[in-house]
């Protein structure tokens, strides 16, 4: 099986059960190999193990474990009645090392430590530090089951971290706090690591396991495949957050927390069934696995949510995605970062010879895509990414006129100039605008009266009113002398920008724009008369985060700019 796995790429890690043998109430028997075993005499002879290999250390009256707030007893003693076997016997962890050495030899790649949190961290890194490396000659990787929630514990996740990945059980539990309880905004999932959770590196993530889905180890409040929108919601959101390393559970179905599984094999295509659940055949699920992969190691981008239970964000100029956890309709535009083109959503459908067989997804040639999302129905999630890309835009020319041919002459007079900057912006975020002319350290403008329409609008627009009385000029400073304060003493950051948008039942609604929501306008009359063929530079700047990255030209087509070429600043006529 493991060589078969291997032909086709596929890694196979041991479940390894190294903290016990049999339960004390075994008895003696022969074992499916054919060795024998006697629990009243501590024999084991397939090994061998004897007497002398289990822990004799254990200071409860039952030998067992009877509080588990106590770390000896949590290690010394019996879990479950299952015989201890003694880590700290160089006998014991050689005959496991070998154990690990002949599974590796094999050609498995690592294996899952069950019941770690029940061996002492000492004993579990010198049998770790005995075995070989993988045929590949990489080194082993390593989960050890650690069953934990909180950090105040006398065992914790902690304490693991450095001998390999460590399950973390809270992410589970979180994610049911978000999509199931609802008791956690689906806002919050951006200060994922404020939730006292092990580092990215360290962690080993999943939505539920055997055990918690069945209510042990735990595992009260635990999304199950029981409860499908939910489960493939907090899911999806798993693949696509870039936090460890994600675990898919493939569950056969059950009414009893002891239920064993079905007798008939499930489908060998298509649909489970036979009993089985196979969550990682879902439509939903697999095809998140190959979103992630197309991500890669792209941190998050364009993050943005609504406050409550609608986000999205994109993982670098590769994959995109946006959920709406029953919180009304989510219609809106976003920047995907993602080339132009036309692309499969892969939640409601597939790729398949060259059409979607779901929802198609129009990225524009600004990277902008509408995303429309009912929050009642079944999959409230929209994703894309590269490889699910179905067509390309029409291209448009990429040809720039030499910026700064001073030969050209610029217009005479002052010109009404207007400049947008989309940017999705946090409360209490203000834009503003800097820039000049090459040779130029500043460019003469005069504002265009804005009209305050309503009573709403007038404390929305005070302070950009109170900022463009005084501002006479655009230039790469922050105010300038003389510029407006707000009664707060709060000074301009440079020349302020409004909010707009296209709706014309928005309060915020101005008839320049045609292109959406969150687009800050800048409306002046420049004097253009010195620039140098007509052309000026600027850079959009925020009361939060500053500058706004370098421009590189043509970014939506793939292409990268340096200064010299393309200015590294927009560049408007």
């Amino acid at each position: 099986m493991v060589t078969r796995c291997n032909a086709a790429g596929v890694r196979v890690y041991i479940d390894a059960v190294i903290n016990h043998m049999a339960g004390v109430d075994a008895g003696s028997g022969v074992g499916s190999d054919g060795s024998q075993y006697d629990t009243s005499t501590e024999s084991f002879n397939g090994v061998p193990y004897g007497p002398n290999d289990f822990t004799k250390t254990c200071k409860t009256a039952s030998g067992g474990i009877e509080n588990y707030n106590d770390p000896n007893e949590l290690r010394n003693c019996k879990l479950v009645g299952l015989m201890d076997l003694d880590g700290s016997s160089k006998y014991v962890r050689q005959k496991i090392a070998d154990y690990f050495d002949d599974m590796l030899s094999i050609g498995i790649d690592g294996y899952r430590v069950d019941a770690a949190k029940h061996m002492w961290p000492k004993d579990l890194n010198a049998m770790f530090s005995l075995t070989r490396r993988t045929n590949d000659g990489d080194i082993p990787f390593v989960v050890q089951e650690v069953v934990s929630y909180t950090t105040s514990a006398a065992v914790t996740s902690y304490d693991y971290m450095s001998l390999g990945r460590v399950t973390e059980f809270l992410f589970g539990r979180k994610m049911a706090e978000v999509f199931l309880a609802k008791s956690q905004k689906l806002s919050s999932l951006s200060k994922l690591l404020s939730w006292m959770m092990l580092s990215g590196d360290d962690a080993l993530v999943f939505i539920d396991n055997h055990d918690n889905q069945r209510s042990h180890s735990a595992g009260k409040n635990i999304i199950t495949f029981k409860q499908p929108r939910e489960y493939k919601m907090a899911t999806a959101f798993m693949l696509s957050w870039p936090y460890g390393v994600p675990r898919i559970m493939s569950s056969y179905d059950f009414t009893k927390d002891w239920t064993g599984p079905p007798s008939s094999s499930p489908n060998m295509t298509g649909s489970c069934g036979n009993g089985w659940i196979c969550e990682h055949r879902w439509r939903q699920i697999a095809n998140m696995v190959e979103w992630r992969n197309q991500a890669g190691k792209a941190p998050v981008e364009n993050w943005w949510s609504n406050g409550d239970n609608q986000i999205a964000y994109s993982r670098g100029k590769a994959a995109f995605i946006a959920f709406n956890n029953g919180d009304g309709n989510m219609s809106k535009s976003f920047f995907t970062s993602l080339p132009p083109g036309q692309y499969c959503d892969i939640i409601s459908g597939d790729l398949l010879n060259g059409n979607c067989t779901g929802k198609t997804i129009r990225v524009g040639y600004h990277c902008e895509a509408e995303i429309d999302i009912d929050g009642t129905s079944q999959d409230p999630i929209i994703a894309f990414h590269l490889g699910s890309k179905v067509s390309e835009l029409p291209v448009i020319s990429t040809d720039f006129p030499d910026f700064w041919d001073t030969t050209k002459l610029p217009p005479s007079q002052k010109e009404r100039t207007i400049v947008f900057i989309r940017k999705i912006t946090s409360y209490g975020e203000k834009i503003f605008i800097r820039g000049a002319a090459k040779n130029l350290a500043s460019i003469p403008i005069t504002y265009n009266y804005i009209k305050l329409q309503t009573k709403e609008r007038k404390a929305w627009y005070h302070a950009y009113n109170t900022w463009s009385h005084g501002d006479k000029a655009l230039s790469w400073g922050g105010a300038e002398n003389g510029q407006g304060r707000l009664q707060n003493g709060e000074k301009a950051l440079g020349s302020p920008m409004i909010w707009t948008s296209s709706n014309s039942a928005s309060n915020e609604y101005f008839p320049e724009n045609s292109f959406g929501d969150h687009y800050w306008m800048w409306d002046v009359m420049m004097d253009c008369s010195k620039l140098p063929g007509g052309y000026f530079e600027f850079k959009g700047y925020s009361s939060t985060n500053g500058y706004e990255k370098n421009v590189r030209q043509n970014k939506c087509l793939g292409e990268t700019t340096s200064y010299g070429k393309y200015p590294i600043n927009h560049v408007a006529k």
